[in-house]
């Protein structure tokens, strides 16, 4: 028995991962890659090497990407279930695929799910002619007029139909001996089939009437020659079911899921189908409902065909039809009876008679005790009303398993071994200052390495948001570059320059803090000239005021351009008490910084400057303010405390977020076909670069997320 049982192992040859998800190919590769890029000083790799160490770590992350990036499709678009507003992402098929309908089949599909309606035609209106317009002939040898007008008449007008309606119960014999209650059922169905007409009306078309067509009453007279071994009840049943499909065969509603099973083509499905229905019987086949013409006549022939289809019925004979009215009888002569104009040929049992026998034997079948059961059946339509949303009428958007962990990231520095001192708890208290020097050498240097792997699984996470058919109502969330958290990295706050702890200050202040404001550089230059800074009381100090707001924007300007280039100096002023504030020069003939704080030492004076310097780049920390004099000044504040704050800003201006939203919303436009070339065309010149191009944001978003209407 053991011979025969097969041992399913992991083959060390073939891990059957792909290339992304084999921990050896990406090892390899890195060796490979580093021996050509430092082959010359670089030599030990084996696995003692730190270098090598590294290597490994960052392939088995990699790893984790990998396997996150490789989840499907469906488990990284899937919202967040608590997420309970409007999809901005994706359509259903009926609120993107439906259209007004276009085609004759079209309205024949919106009128047949109307209740009371079984089947309906429309057809061209060829009777409504046009009128004369006089044409002056032309001689067309010399192209000169004849003077001599004759009438040219284009034959019918276009785009005018007539419809027809075969309702569901036969008017004549339920209203027989009421009259006005006929009327008042007639004017109800014409006005909801009027309406549904006028709701869909294409431009240049109109429904000139409406006409119901009379149920004929219509029956067949036959002898049925049984085969052996058949129940002749069940053939009769069968016949009689066959013969009104044949006579009268209603169109057949079917749910989505059924259609789908079909192999029908989704967008064939909805093609021509409202897309503001609430509710509906279902959908019908196309190529069913154009088999079912409106008869003008029908061939006995045809009958007989019909009847062979029964299974048991091995001949037909003394086959013939007749119609019915008003319990009299007419015989139909011939092999073709005509439909009468505006009739529909219904199968009627009360005017139709078989016999059936077998061996040329008569065959007894008691035909009463199936009239309560037919009765059921032709008065059911076989409609089922459903209403939206349902799962028989669209298909919901696909779901996949929501991953609320898919941007966690564990920081690779954990996984290093202990002797590299880096992982949590790090070195003892004894190791020496050089030591720890060199851990934390190692830490920052990691520190690169952990921030891009885990801003990659953020901005996995982040799928949805950047195929967003429309942005985040928070405009602080906008971004197609997300930064992750770095939560795992040990002793991380020591590592950064700005804490990222929002409860705690750091070297800096708590965030609104004042840190420098703008005085006149004349006058800073002067008390520097009469040795008078040291006495200066930086509280006191008045700032620089402007005369408009577009004076105040351009000096700020200037300034971020000087810090940002270093085109700056910064001067350090021990007072006469051992405090030291500092002022920084740039450019600017007008303006100068002056500190808001008293420090220690110059060291760390200097240390603030730098910082200082650095934030000093990004608009969000300038306020502007109106002065008592109603002029125009403005400081630095510490307006973003957090680490991930500043890295949002170094990655991703104002200026590449819209560069990069437009291209993914021409992505989503693509999708769909579109394209908004003229829309930017006609706009060109009417704003500037940056309000034209978040301008043309907002109008694609609009766009796409009411593109289903």
């Amino acid at each position: 028995m053991a011979d025969d049982q097969q041992n399913i192992v992991i083959s060390k040859k073939n891990s059957g991962f792909p290339d992304y998800l084999d921990f050896d190919k990406l090892r390899t590769e890195g060796i490979d890659y580093l021996g050509k890029l430092g082959g010359k000083i670089w030599t030990d790799h084996n696995v003692h090497d730190p270098g090598i160490t590294i290597l490994e770590m960052l392939s088995y992350a990699l790893l984790d990407l990998g396997y996150r990036t490789n989840l499907p499709v469906e488990d990284i678009l899937t919202r967040n279930p608590e997420d309970k507003s409007d999809d901005n992402n994706f359509f259903t098929p009926a609120q993107i695929l439906a259209c007004n309908p276009l085609t004759i089949t079209d309205f024949r599909k919106l009128l047949i799910d109307i209740d009371e309606v079984k089947n309906a035609w429309l057809e061209v209106a060829t009777d409504q002619k046009d009128f004369c317009r006089p044409v002056v002939p032309t001689d067309p040898t010399t192209g000169v007029s004849t003077g001599q007008q004759t009438p040219a008449c284009i034959d019918y007008l276009n785009g005018l139909y007539h419809v027809y309606i075969d309702l569901e119960v036969d008017v004549e014999k339920k209203y027989r001996n009421d009259p006005d209650g006929k009327k008042k059922y007639l004017k109800q169905v014409e006005d909801k089939i009027r309406n549904a007409l006028m709701a869909h009306r294409n431009l240049c078309e109109d429904f000139i009437d409406i006409y119901f067509l009379c149920k004929q009453e219509t029956g067949v007279c036959a002898d049925i020659e049984l085969e052996e071994g058949v129940d002749a009840e069940k053939v009769y049943i069968d016949i009689v079911e066959k013969l009104r499909e044949f006579f009268s065969p209603p169109p057949q509603f079917y749910t989505l899921p059924q259609l789908l099973e079909k192999q029908k083509p989704i967008d064939e499905i909805f093609a021509g189908r409202p897309y503001n229905i609430t509710e509906s019987h279902g959908f019908i086949d196309t190529e069913e409902l154009e088999q079912l013409k409106l008869r003008k006549e029908i061939h006995l022939s045809d009958v007989y065909s019909a009847l062979f289809e029964v299974e048991g019925v091995k001949a037909v004979s003394k086959l013939h039809l007749q119609t019915c009215k008003n319990s009299a009888i007419t015989p139909v002569k011939g092999w073709k009876f005509s439909i009468p104009e505006n009739n529909v040929p219904e199968f009627s049992l009360d005017c139709s008679g078989f016999q059936f026998s077998r061996r040329s034997v008569p065959v007894l079948v008691d035909f009463r005790k199936f009239d309560g059961l037919f009765v059921i059946n032709f008065t059911r339509n076989g409609k089922i009303l459903h209403n939206a949303p349902s799962p028989y009428l669209d298909n919901e958007i696909p779901k996949g398993d929501y991953r609320s962990d898919m941007g966690d990231y564990y920081s690779i520095q954990n996984e290093f071994p202990r002797v590299y001192g880096i992982a949590e708890g790090g070195l003892p208290d004894g190791a020496s200052d050089l030591r720890k020097a060199q851990a934390y050498q190692l830490k920052a240097y990691l520190l690169f390495f952990d921030q891009l792997l885990a801003n990659y699984l953020s901005q996995l996470q982040q799928m949805r948001s950047l195929f967003a058919l429309s942005a985040s109502k928070n405009e602080k969330e906008n971004h197609t570059y997300f930064i992750n958290q770095l939560a795992t990295v040990p002793d991380l706050q020591k590592l950064l320059r700005f804490n990222i702890n929002e409860n705690n200050a750091n070297a800096l202040g708590v965030e609104g803090t004042i840190l420098m404001v703008p005085i006149d550089k004349k006058k800073l230059l002067e008390l520097k000239d009469n040795d008078e800074l040291k006495t200066v009381e930086i509280d006191n100090v008045e700032p620089y005021t402007f005369a408009t707001l577009a004076e105040q924007d351009t000096a700020i300007s200037q300034l971020k351009n000087d810090l940002t280039f270093d085109q700056y100096q910064s001067e350090y002023i021990t007072k006469t008490d051992d405090c030291i504030y500092y002022y920084i020069l740039t450019c600017s003939d007008e303006i100068a910084l002056i500190s808001k704080k008293y420090f220690k030492t110059v060291q760390e004076a200097t240390e603030n400057a730098v910082s200082v310097k650095y934030i000093a780049t990004f608009d969000e920390n300038y306020r502007s303010f109106v002065t008592n004099t109603d002029d125009f000044s403005f400081d630095i504040e510490l307006n973003l405390l957090s680490f991930s704050k500043y890295l949002q800003l170094i990655v991703e201006s104002e200026a590449l977020f819209a560069e990069r939203r437009q291209l993914f919303l021409n992505h989503l436009l693509a999708r769909f076909a579109e394209r908004f070339t003229d829309y930017a065309m006609l706009s060109f010149g009417l704003l500037n670069n940056q309000e034209s191009s978040m301008a043309d944001i907002k109008s694609k978003e609009n766009f796409l997320t009411n593109y289903n209407d």
